[in-house]
């Protein structure tokens, strides 16, 4: 019965994928026609679906719990199988926003084309209404207000993505077993914080959120320690910027950042720089540790872009930084405040304001518990009094030729592979 139930949804999937073989401008210009009527809220059993889905991820149990609620069937490889499609299932959905077609007479509210001499398939087109199209899965997602609701789906994703750290600590070897579908777990989690605003407030007052951070920024550090893994790099670069949006809805709350003031006592399986701090401080050297790897190589603006303005948002709340998280921030300035790096694009001057910003909000607002920090800043004063002169010109020239020159390597690598290829 599990396998029948599985190969439905798979079923469903497929049907709802048609998308991911649409351009951009041709998803936009019509709403795709099995998400349309899918969604629309017409068909039977629609909210029974929705909570079936949702408890069916919920009720997942962990290989060494013992929920009341769980079951060993769902434990199996084919229980597993189940909560992965459904999973996927909801990311389609809840994905889907027909408020973004805005070329698309249906999405606008005009309906089909009512002519007298249209045919009976865009009868059967018109399944949806006259009205404007909408998903009533976000709707219904968004309206999961109560307080027992929302526990029991953090609980889940606290429950589910634990695993992942604490299926390599555990003391007996398979005690917890790591679930394999952490990435559309988190895509998923990153649809509930953005569509459901209560969700969001109720995790971030109310609910133990760094019991989440912690396992959030340990899937981050492990991307991106194994993104040049053969035949991992773009699922890997993929979950860096899942989680890196996460953190970004998280830190723009200000009980989330009030929050990692809470001493941080767990040993992760993850090679981390000994200190003795919060929460903040393990953010900040993870956070620190990524950035670096991302402005090496092939440069991720937008990645480091997001992970700067985190720090930038939690700063003005950290009552106090260790001195490892000083010497990281820091060294952040001292990286970003060179000319090799301001002049390698256009946007890269932001992270120095980016920076700046973290400073004067840690001085302004917590400057009485951030003695290390101020000690660290008046200790490398020469970085801030390096940013009040200009570049050389010398310098700014051989970087700008360095630069040509890097652009001009690789549009001739690209031309002689090409060459080779044909």
């Amino acid at each position: 019965m599990l396998k029948n139930r599985t190969e439905v949804l798979r079923c469903l999937v497929v049907c709802l994928s048609g998308p991911l073989f649409q351009t951009i401008d041709e998803y936009q210009s019509s709403v795709p026609l099995w998400l349309r009527v899918f969604t629309d809220g017409k068909l039977p059993y629609t909210a029974n679906l929705f909570c079936s889905l949702t408890s069916l991820v919920a009720a997942y149990p962990v290989q060494g719990s013992m929920l009341p609620f769980s079951s060993p069937v769902m434990a199996s490889p084919e229980g597993q199988e189940t909560v992965d499609v459904t999973l996927q299932l909801l990311c389609i959905l809840m994905d889907f926003n027909p408020e973004i077609h805005t070329n698309d007479p249906i999405a606008a509210g005009g309906g089909e084309s009512g002519e007298a001499g249209g045919s009976q398939d865009s009868g059967r087109l018109s399944h949806s209404g006259g009205g404007a199209a909408r998903n009533v899965y976000r709707k219904m997602l968004s309206g999961v207000k109560k307080d027992a609701e929302i526990d029991l789906l953090f609980d889940a994703f606290v429950r589910l993505l634990n695993t992942v750290w604490q299926g390599r600590t555990g003391i007996v070897y398979g005690s917890v077993k790591s679930i394999p579908f952490h990435q559309e777990l988190l895509t998923f989690l990153w649809h509930v914080l953005t569509i459901n605003q209560s969700f969001l407030k109720r995790m971030t007052s109310g609910l133990p959120c760094n019991r989440l951070l912690v396992s959030l920024l340990f899937i981050l550090l492990d991307a991106d320690l194994n993104k040049d893994v053969a035949m991992r790099g773009p699922s890997k670069v993929g979950l860096l910027h899942m989680c890196s949006f996460i953190l970004l809805v998280l830190s723009s709350e200000r009980e989330f950042a009030v929050g990692l003031n809470e001493p941080f006592s767990e040993k992760l399986p993850i090679e981390l720089p000994p200190f003795q701090g919060c929460h903040a401080d393990l953010l900040v050297i993870v956070v620190h540790r990524v950035i670096v790897d991302a402005s090496k190589g092939v440069v991720n603006n937008s990645l480091i872009d997001m992970l700067l303005t985190v720090l930038c948002n939690i700063s003005a709340y950290v009552k106090s930084f260790c001195l490892e998280s000083c010497l990281k921030i820091l060294s952040l300035l001292d990286r970003f405040s060179k000319p090799a790096w301001v002049f390698r694009a256009p946007c890269h001057y932001h992270d120095i304001f980016f920076l700046l910003d973290t400073f004067n909000n840690i001085i302004q607002y917590q400057y009485e518990g951030n003695q290390q920090m101020v000690y660290s800043i008046l200790r490398q004063k020469h970085l801030f009094q390096s940013l009040l002169k200009p570049f050389p010109e010398k310098v700014v020239a051989q970087v700008v030729k360095r630069a040509r020159g890097e652009v001009a390597g690789e549009s001739a690598a690209v031309l002689s592979d090409s060459a080779a290829g044909e």
